[in-house]
């Protein structure tokens, strides 16, 4: 599937579009084949994550996860886009708190259970990262590490502050991301003082 565009409804105090108003009403439903409604929305980036109730008309209840890739355009009157996916699809996406992993009712599908299990091994993932001392982000500005670039050689990088309080790693030229870093390895060569 494509994605859809429509102008947004739903504005924040400051004029953006609230990306989770317009998923929330986009996924809210009552009819004659049953209704939908969201239990849990979140917001990560552009990415929208939601557990979604989904109630028949014979009354059968389930609960399921929905990816919901979100794009702004404030230059066209259609200024928001959307592209859904629903767990059964198998969204490579696995940012999904576990918050919303927990509401959503057992499914038989392969795909779906394979989705749930990505995120949770990625959010205790990420959990070992902000407790680990020796992570890109937990060292202090000043720090020095060899980054194994893609290229075959080793490169030295310099964790810096760049236009406060954004920090980059940087060789003195370029600026790296610091999943590439992480992805290719690193080893620490020496800690900053700067917290």
């Amino acid at each position: 599937m494509g994605w859809t565009y429509y102008n947004a409804t739903h504005y924040n105090n400051k004029g953006v579009i609230d990306r989770k108003k317009e998923v929330i009403e986009l996924f809210t439903e009552n009819g004659k084949n049953g209704s939908w409604k969201p239990l849990k929305v979140s917001q990560v980036g552009s990415t929208i994550y939601a557990a979604v109730e989904r109630t028949r008309p014979d009354g059968i209840r389930f609960v399921f996860g929905v990816v919901v890739l979100t794009n702004l355009n404030n230059k066209d009157y259609y200024n928001f886009g959307y592209k859904d996916m629903d767990e059964t699809e198998g969204p490579g996406y696995y940012d999904c708190p576990l918050s919303i992993i927990k509401l959503l009712t057992p499914t038989d599908d392969e795909c779906a259970n394979q989705w749930r299990k990505k995120c949770i091994d990625n959010y205790y993932k990420n959990k070992e990262k902000k407790n680990n001392p020796d992570s890109l982000n937990n060292l202090p500005i000043g720090s020095q590490i060899t980054f194994h670039h893609w290229n075959g050689y080793d490169v030295k990088l310099v964790k810096r502050t760049y236009h406060c309080p954004k920090v980059i790693w940087t060789d003195g030229c370029y600026r790296y991301k610091t999943k590439d870093i992480e992805r290719h390895g690193y080893e620490i060569v020496s800690r900053g003082t700067i917290k």
